[in-house]
């Protein structure tokens, strides 16, 4: 044999094993990248708006007598328009501001994973019952913002993240 011919039969064993060796390395960065990105986005729950404006959230119902209301074992209903009332009294709009942030949070979350900035599995797991929590005690308000300010789709988001978190038995184990 001909060193050419040992060197051109070296370089197609070389290209068959390191063109695939290349794609699987790309895709192995590729996902690791998108999970890093997925965890950035949940660590910005954490953050001082994101965290400033759950406590807003939360802000109306330590005034409420929650144990008597627990007691009584109120209906959907009746929670429903006592969210109502909450943000209809709100006379700064803090809690509509909040739920508006909270909402664009969720947007962006999805709109990460759409653009497959991020990995879907791991935001959804991480994001999810954060999500459960706000949107199941606020679902009337979002409803509500979506008629008074023409807003059709506002929550749209937070309640698919919701609803993940119920499916996936992760609802109400919030970070």
């Amino acid at each position: 044999m001909k060193p050419s011919t040992i060197i051109d039969s070296l370089a197609s064993i070389a290209v068959v094993i390191g063109v695939p060796l290349f794609f699987a390395k790309e895709v192995l960065d590729t996902q690791r990248e998108r999970r890093q990105n997925a965890l950035h986005l949940a660590e910005g729950m954490q953050a001082e708006q994101f965290s400033n404006n759950r406590q807003i959230l939360l802000r109306p119902w330590l005034r409420e007598d929650l144990r008597a209301l627990q007691q009584t074992n109120p209906s959907r209903d009746v929670l429903d328009k006592l969210v109502i009332d909450i943000i209809e009294t709100d006379s700064s709009r803090a809690i509509t501001s909040a739920l508006y942030d909270t909402a664009l949070f969720f947007r962006h979350a999805q709109a990460c994973i759409d653009s497959h900035v991020c990995d879907n599995d791991l935001t959804t797991e991480l994001i999810s019952p954060t999500a459960f929590e706000i949107y199941r005690l606020y679902a009337p308000a979002y409803n509500a913002m979506a008629d008074k300010y023409r807003l059709t789709d506002i929550g749209r988001e937070i309640k698919a993240f919701a609803e993940a978190a119920e499916i996936s038995g992760k609802a109400g184990n919030s970070n």
